[in-house]
């Protein structure tokens, strides 16, 4: 089904309303008949999209896929990377910042 609106039910749970894709579409004939990854224990599961070929928001290159925009940890090793490169390291940072925009406390 194509998102094209979500609306409120009940003022608990939502619907989505849209098309419903059909045999011969390219997210259809990829993800209808398959099994759904098992290792998820949410019962919304975000699969491989066949169509979305993204790659991490790091800037390593590899694919992302089911939502995500980063690999697990990449995002954090990004940071820090772009951290040290700016500041020599997180308490570097942490000092620009909080004489910039004042303490968290």
């Amino acid at each position: 089904m194509a998102n094209e609106e979500i609306e409120d039910a009940d003022g608990r749970r939502r619907k989505i309303r849209g098309t419903v894709l059909e045999p011969g579409d390219t997210v259809h004939d990829a993800v209808i008949g398959q099994p759904v990854p098992d290792r998820h224990r949410n019962p919304v599961t975000y699969i491989d999209d066949p169509v979305d070929r993204r790659t991490c928001g790091c800037g390593c290159g590899e694919p992302v896929s089911g939502g995500r925009l980063f690999l697990p940890g990449h995002d954090q090793r990004a940071i820090h990377e772009r951290t040290a490169r700016q500041w020599g390291d997180t308490l570097g940072f942490i000092t620009w910042f909080d004489s910039e925009y004042g303490t968290a406390r």
